[in-house]
């Protein structure tokens, strides 16, 4: 099969995509106008379509609150779940974005399937002062992952014209989600490796919360940008110099449950890749929250990336079987050839839509999570991405289960260069988009 430069559209058309994105492209991006007393119109986001999930949510509501030039409805809020509308994680990451940037929501209470985001019109505010700075909590009040408050919040204070004290509260250690120290690890480093400045996010854990019980807390403190994100560009993955291998145990769970963890992921790995250096560590949460264990294995390369698996523990598994699947889901991921794994995939495409000039990864098999976000970044900013297949041998294989196409993949685009709304470049870098 010959390789396919062409954009997001036309790969989905000539090599399988076409079956899992045309039913995200009905109704994202339909405007709706107001009434005659606000001059920002509304986009429309069609919360089942794509993924369906929680994703759509929080990065559709993260470029809205960073650009504000537009009101957000989104609804059909996770229509297709056996539990639909807001849960208590994505109340809550909508109500931190609407309190740091001055929006007004509508509809935003448990269970909604339907929600609004009102903005200001910002030439009506732009000779303001910025803020100083601000504080910010957000608490679950539940096990709810406080990775993915994160991966809603990080975006809007990264281009914010403030720094921000966000105290989030909820679980660090939870299911459906990365680990909170997966954010720590391996998110941040890389951001960091793109041109993220050390200074620009701090964090810090107050406590740990396991599944089901939550009450964790981390501070993060956030000091905006005052250039432009740098290109993303991540296509040499290098060779492996050194697995690290962490498992970590709170409350009364006993150490023993994370030392099994660790030897069943070491075993597994050390198959594998018998000549790599393997680090060892198991970690006690002293001040956690609820008993509870999970582990997580790092690969870094010699061009300094990153690639993680992680699994969380239960009682319904044995910790060797734990450590096991952790270790399995990371050699998977190395096996698939990407320069990031499925976790880091989809986070990066609203990095890359906002940073300036040409960002491009490697990816393995491309997620719908990777598909989704590709596509709202496209309504948001008004950019295209491109997707290319680079396996010219490899025949195109989408899973129906989970809309993942198998197969490394090149995904690029041309940022839009955004700092914030207050900055000279607003005009150009509104993120209108037709």
């Amino acid at each position: 099969m010959e390789n396919e430069h062409s954009n997001y559209g036309m790969l989905s058309r000539t090599s399988g995509l076409r079956t899992v994105m045309d039913r995200v492209s009905t109704n994202i991006g339909r405007k709706r106008p107001l009434s005659h007393s606000t001059m920002l119109s509304t986009l429309e986001i069609d919360g089942s379509k794509g993924e369906g999930g929680g994703q759509i949510i929080r990065n559709s509501a993260a470029y809205a609150a960073i650009f504000q030039n537009r009101n957000l409805r989104l609804f059909n809020i996770r229509a297709k779940r056996s539990q639909q509308g807001l849960k208590r994680q994505h109340l809550v990451a909508l109500e931190l974005l609407a309190q740091a940037s001055g929006a007004s929501l509508a509809g935003a209470t448990l269970g909604s399937t339907d929600v609004t985001m009102e903005f200001r019109d910002i030439s009506e505010s732009s000779s303001e002062s910025p803020t100083p700075s601000q504080s910010l909590v957000g608490d679950t009040h539940t096990a709810g992952s406080i990775c993915l408050l994160l991966q809603a919040i990080t975006p809007f204070a990264l281009f914010a014209n403030r720094d921000v004290q966000w105290s989030l509260k909820g679980g660090t250690n939870a299911t459906m989600a990365p680990q909170y120290d997966y954010f720590e690890q391996v998110f941040l480093p890389t951001l960091q490796l793109a041109g993220l400045p050390l200074e620009a996010i701090q964090s810090k854990v107050i406590r740990h919360g396991y599944y089901p019980k939550g009450g964790g807390e981390v501070m993060i403190h956030t000091t905006p940008l005052t250039s432009p994100l740098s290109p993303i560009v991540l296509q040499n993955r290098g060779h492996i110099v050194n697995i690290r291998i962490t498992a970590f145990h709170g409350g009364n769970c006993p150490r023993h449950v994370a030392e099994r963890m660790v030897k069943g992921a070491h075993r597994c790995i050390q198959q594998k890749y018998p000549s790599i250096s393997i680090q060892k560590q198991v970690a006690f949460h002293e001040s956690a929250v609820g008993a509870g264990s999970g582990i997580l294995i790092v690969a870094q390369t010699d061009s300094g990336l990153r690639l993680a698996g992680s699994a969380l523990g239960s009682r319904k598994e044995a910790p060797q079987q734990t450590g096991r699947l952790a270790a399995e889901e990371l050699c998977s991921t190395l096996e698939d050839g990407g320069c990031v794994d499925e976790y880091l995939q989809d986070q990066l495409v609203l990095y890359m839509a906002l940073a300036s000039g040409r960002s491009e990864i490697v990816t393995g098999s491309l997620t719908l999570h990777t598909q989704s976000a590709i596509f709202v970044a496209e309504q948001l900013c008004g950019i295209t991405f491109q997707v290319e297949k680079l396996d010219e041998t490899a025949v195109d294989k989408v899973d129906n289960s989970n809309g993942r196409v198998s197969g490394r993949h090149r995904i690029s685009c041309s940022g839009i260069g955004f700092l914030d709304r207050f900055s000279e470049n607003k005009e150009t870098t509104s993120g209108e988009a037709e």
